[in-house]
C-alpha cells in the first residue's frame, strides 16, 4: 500500500466508519458452497428462505445479460442456469443492498442508480467477454459494490447527502463525489474497498473498487473491470442526460482496456 493510500485509509478509520458485516444468510451460503460435495438442494432451500433474494435471482436468470431465454420454473433451475459461483456473487450484491438502506429517499435513488449501472455493466461485460475474460456475474457484483461507500458515509455524516441533493427537495444527482469526500476527510472508494474485503470478494474486484476513478492501472484485469464500470456509468449518465466530465477524463484509457474504438463506443451508446 502506498503512502497516500495509507494516509487516506487512516483518515477513514479515524472517522469511526461502521463497515457492515455479511449477513448470516451469506455465511450459511458460503459454508454450503465450501463443502467438498456441494448439495444444490440445500443451497436452493437456503435461498428460498429469503423471498426477495429468490425473486431477484429469478429475474436475473431470465435476463439477456446472463443468457436467459425464458423465465426459469424453480430455484433449482435458476442455480442450474446461472451456476453456483454466479448465484453466490449475485446474492452478495443483493444482501449488500439490504444492509445499506435508510429512511431518507436518497437511499432508494442511490440503489436504483446502482442497479441500472450494474445491469449496464453486465451487458458490457457480456459483449466484451472475449477481450476481458471477466465473468458477467463478477462484473455485476463489482458494479453493485463500487460506490457502496457512499451510503455508508451518508449514514456516518448526515450532511454528506446534501452534496447529492438538487434544491431543497428529494431530487438527486451524482456530484464530483471525491470533492464531497474531501470535505469530510474520507474516501468512498476506500470505504467500498474495505467492505468488499470484509465480504470476501475476489482480490481483483476489491482493487477495482478502490481504483474505479483512476485511469492508470497496471493490472490488466483490474483495468478492464474499472473500464467496464466507467463505461457503464457513462451509459447511465448518457440516458439520464447527466454531466459526465469523469468519462471524458477516463475515456481513452477505458476504450484501450476494452479494445474498443470510437465506432464501437458509438454503437454501444445507441444500443443501450
Amino acid at each position: 500500500m502506498s503512502d497516500p493510500e495509507i494516509f487516506v485509509t487512516a483518515q477513514v478509520l479515524d472517522t469511526s466508519i461502521q463497515i457492515p458485516s455479511p449477513p448470516m444468510l451469506l455465511s450459511e451460503l458460503n459454508t454450503l458452497l465450501d463443502a467438498a460435495d456441494v448439495n444444490v438442494k440445500k443451497v436452493a432451500g437456503l435461498l428460498m428462505r429469503d423471498a426477495g433474494i429468490t425473486a431477484l435471482l429469478f429475474k436475473l436468470a431470465a435476463s439477456p445479460a446472463f443468457g436467459g431465454r425464458k423465465k426459469p420454473d424453480s430455484i433449482d433451475q435458476v442455480i442450474s442456469l446461472l451456476g453456483l459461483t454466479t448465484v453466490s456473487d449475485l446474492v452478495r450484491g443483493l444482501l449488500l443492498r439490504a444492509s445499506l438502506y435508510g429512511n431518507d429517499p436518497f437511499y432508494a435513488w442511490f440503489w436504483e442508480r446502482s442497479d441500472e449501472i450494474a445491469r449496464l455493466a453486465a451487458v458490457v461485460a457480456a459483449e466484451r467477454r472475449a477481450v476481458t475474460r471477466l465473468p458477467p456475474g463478477h462484473v455485476q457484483l463489482a458494479a453493485l459494490f463500487h460506490d457502496c461507500g457512499v451510503p455508508i458515509l451518508a449514514a456516518r455524516f448526515p450532511d454528506y447527502i446534501t452534496y447529492f441533493r438538487q434544491g431543497s427537495g428529494h431530487d438527486y444527482f451524482w456530484p464530483r463525489v471525491r470533492e464531497a469526500d474531501a470535505r469530510f476527510n474520507t474516501s468512498h472508494a476506500v470505504v467500498g474497498n474495505m467492505v468488499a474485503r470484509h465480504w470476501k470478494l475476489p482480490d481483483y474486484i476489491c482493487e477495482a473498487i478502490k481504483q474505479h476513478h483512476d485511469n492508470d492501472i497496471a493490472d490488466r484485469r483490474v483495468a478492464a473491470l474499472v473500464a467496464i464500470l466507467q463505461l457503464a456509468t457513462h451509459l447511465y449518465n448518457l440516458h439520464g442526460l447527466e454531466a459526465d466530465q469523469s468519462w471524458e477524463e477516463n475515456k481513452a484509457s477505458a476504450l484501450a482496456a476494452l479494445e474498443m474504438n470510437t465506432q464501437d463506443l458509438q454503437d454501444l451508446e445507441e444500443q443501450h
